[in-house]
Formats: C-alpha cells, sequence, structure tokens
C-alpha cells in the first residue's frame, strides 16, 4: 500500500516542491527471512529497505535565465529528503543536494554537492542503511557531476 500526498508551486523563477509518502509492503518471504525488510537491487547490487515507512521530500529551485554562448540557464537547487522507517529500532535515512544545473540546448549538466546519514548512495552500510540502518551513523558526501544530452 502507498499513500502520498506532493505539491509543487511556482512563483516567476522559484520553484518549491513538497512530497509526503506513506509505504507498507508486505513481502510473502519464507519463514527464515524477516518480514520488516524487503530487498531491491541497483547497478547490480542488491540493498535491503524497511518494508514500512514515511518518506519526506522538500525541494526549492531557482532558474536565472543567461546568454553565456550555449548556456541559456542556470538552475541553483537544494532537495532534502528523509525515510522515516516505521520500527523503533530501524535508524532513519537523510539525504541533502545542494547544486546548480546548466542547460545548453539539449546538453544538461548537473553540479552539486550530495550529503547523506544512512543512506546507502553516499556512504556507510550500502546492504542495510535503508533498512535497519545505523544509529551511531555520520554524514556523508560526495560531489558529483552529471553530464547528459537529450535529443
Amino acid at each position: 500500500m502507498v499513500t502520498e500526498c506532493f505539491m509543487s508551486f511556482d512563483y516567476k523563477a522559484f520553484n518549491l516542491k513538497s512530497q509526503l509518502l506513506h509505504y507498507t509492503k508486505a513481502p510473502e518471504n519464507p519463514d527464515t527471512e524477516r518480514p520488516d525488510i524487503i530487498a531491491m537491487a541497483a547497478y547490480g547490487a542488491p540493498y535491503l529497505v524497511a518494508a514500512r515507512a514515511n518518506l519526506v521530500s522538500l525541494a526549492a529551485a531557482y532558474t536565472v535565465s543567461v546568454s553565456w554562448g550555449p548556456v541559456s540557464s542556470l538552475q541553483f537547487y537544494n532537495d532534502f529528503g528523509c525515510i522515516r522507517k516505521l520500527r523503533q529500532d530501524f535508524a532513519d535515512s537523510y539525504m541533502n543536494v545542494t547544486g546548480i544545473g546548466v542547460a545548453a540546448g539539449n546538453l544538461y549538466t548537473y553540479i552539486d554537492f550530495a550529503a547523506g546519514k544512512n543512506h546507502s548512495w553516499l556512504g556507510g552500510n550500502f546492504i542495510d542503511d535503508f533498512a535497519g540502518g545505523n544509529p551511531e551513523a555520520r554524514w556523508e558526501a560526495r560531489f558529483n557531476i552529471n553530464i547528459g544530452y537529450y535529443f
């Protein structure tokens, strides 16, 4: 079961988005496997996720039009997300990404700084961060550049 509430608000060059989501998964696991976690996979590697959680996200962006050769706009953004796991002994997961998006015709470049706590893709324990996590986890971060050509 998934229940979601989403809001997006635009005012001139500003954009604000928020999302609240609740999910409950009831895996039909064998008796030897835990019913409070589910397995997923990304990049050819499995990881575990809490079977019940609330997700909260908040994103803010400001877009500036520019005329710098092929560059037509810059978008400054900050995106925050949290997985509030519903088991008391599971540690919550957090992520915050601050960056700039550069648009140049069909070429889009995102340059950002991503920080996370109990976040599988930002350090820590890839297998368990989105499930039980670690109550002693520290914030970990990385610098990211993503370049994409859209046609």
